[in-house]
């Protein structure tokens, strides 16, 4: 069967998928430069410089047989581009000493490593490697015909493999021992977990077989692998060797459950501590942990109720009430917290103060200035602020300066003043401060114009062109 230059891509993309055996024509399989062989766990491709025919070819995982000789290769790291390997003499039942069995030009990025093989040679027989001229090791191949080569710092090398003059036996490969490392050594559930192999004796290159105790597996001298769930899982690795020859390691991976948010807690406070009938109370709650954001209600034991971060209420008897604040998470979870306000009799008042809360303000962006406007009709002074600000912070400045965080179009925010002079006289105000994006809602208006003024364009020209169409 002879490869015509539109079946080149064919056979490539046969050969590519497995362990394809081409069945043997009357003019054998002849394959072109074109063709190229790519082993899937090799990370190399293969290929001739020139054209060669063979009576059978069968691809591996990690390498080719042609009539029956097997060339292995493995490039090493896997995560660096493939190696190009082109082969320009091919003579593995070489018996003449000296003679080439195999030279190959190898391309591969910096710092590749490349261990390649020959199965089918000639069995307990020296085979001299060449690396750019230079002699670089004598091994024996096996009773089997079997030789293997290794070549660390791989970049662009011309390979010579030529037939010794020695023969023998040659020693065994070592043992062949496998054994992995992971981290982190206590991994969390869901957290990925980094597996490594080691690898020595037996004979190169190897294979490498993840079994994770979960059911899924991997290949590579790397892994990484998240388990879904706590518990002690059982990790497998099997190596295998060119000779089939297998060892593996097993060790035991704690998975702990994945940690839990921290518990959704509130409190709140309020001023003063012990206010009389009809006095302005203020209250400020917070709280953490859970999945914010939070909704806060309040029941002010009297049957009033109120919504937000902060609240004010003025009682209208005398006597203890529960007060409370009811927090609810996105989760939702929901905390309840209960603290008792004892509200005083009113007392006579002296020729007492009376106290008038106000303030003004002005925005400038997200910044609002504060101006205290509160008036007393007493001899006292007014000596204490107390400014909530509705988003959860307060200050004790007579006139404060506050930033807002506000996004979108709009947003408004119940601010509330407390002043009290030095005898205790008090008084509270609140006012609404409402946030508007003018930029943003500009840029709307004057779009919503130009496409009302284009659709306005549009139909007197229709109409144009209809009068025109009348007269005409």
């Amino acid at each position: 069967m002879r490869l015509r230059p539109g079946l080149a891509l064919l056979v490539l993309v046969a050969l590519v998928s497995g362990s394809i055996v081409l069945v043997p024509a009357v003019e054998g399989v002849t394959v072109g430069p074109g063709v190229v062989f790519r082993p899937s766990l090799s990370w190399a491709d293969l290929s001739f410089g020139s054209t060669r025919t063979f009576t059978s070819i069968q691809v591996d995982a990690t390498g080719v047989t042609f009539d029956g000789a097997r060339l292995g290769i493995v490039k090493q790291p896997e995560s660096e581009p493939r190696a190009v390997l082109v082969i320009s003499e091919w003579t593995p039942y070489q018996t003449t000493e000296n003679a080439t069995v195999v030279r190959f030009s190898g391309d591969a990025t910096s710092g590749s490593s490349l261990s390649f093989s020959l199965g089918g040679v000639v069995p307990v027989r020296e085979y001299v490697l060449q690396v750019d001229g230079v002699e670089v090791s004598r091994p024996l191949s096996d009773s089997t015909g079997f030789v293997s080569f290794s070549w660390a710092s791989f970049s662009v090398h011309d390979f010579r493999v030529t037939l010794g003059w020695r023969t023998g036996t040659p020693p065994p490969p070592p043992l062949l021992t496998a054994d992995f490392a992971f981290g982190p050594a206590t991994p969390s559930e869901g957290d990925p977990v980094s597996f490594s192999a080691a690898a020595a004796g037996g004979v190169p290159p190897y294979g490498y077989v993840w079994r994770f105790g979960d059911g899924a597996t991997g290949a590579g001298p790397t892994a990484e692998h998240a388990f879904a769930s706590a518990g002690d899982y059982v990790v497998n690795l099997t190596v295998t060797d060119a000779r089939a020859v297998s060892a593996w390691a097993e060790k035991s991976v704690p998975v702990q459950a994945a940690p839990q948010p921290p518990t959704l807690s509130s409190n709140f406070t309020f001023t003063p501590a012990s206010p009389e009938v009809d006095e302005a109370v203020a209250f400020s709650a917070a709280a953490s942990g859970g999945a914010p954001p939070y909704e806060y209600a309040w029941d002010f034991g009297d049957g009033a109720t109120a919504a937000g971060l902060s609240a004010a209420h003025a009682y209208a008897g005398a006597g203890p009430y529960n007060v409370t604040l009811t927090v609810t998470d996105s989760s939702p979870v929901t905390v309840v917290v209960v603290h008792a306000v004892t509200v005083r009799p009113r007392t006579a008042p002296p020729p007492a103060a009376n106290i008038t809360a106000a303030f003004d303000f002005t925005i400038d962006g997200t910044t609002v200035r504060f101006v205290d406007r509160s008036t007393t009709d007493g001899d006292s002074p007014i000596a204490n602020w107390s400014w909530f600000f509705g988003d959860g912070t307060k200050s004790s400045e007579s006139s404060p300066t506050h930033t807002y965080a506000v996004s979108g179009l709009t947003a408004s925010y119940n601010v509330i003043l407390v002043v009290c002079d030095a005898e205790g006289a008090c008084g509270s105000t609140a006012r609404v401060v409402t946030f508007s994006n003018v930029l943003l809602i500009a840029s709307m208006v004057v779009a919503v114009v130009v496409v009302a003024l284009a659709l306005l364009a549009l139909v007197l020209r229709r109409r144009a062109r209809k009068r025109v169409e009348r007269e005409s």
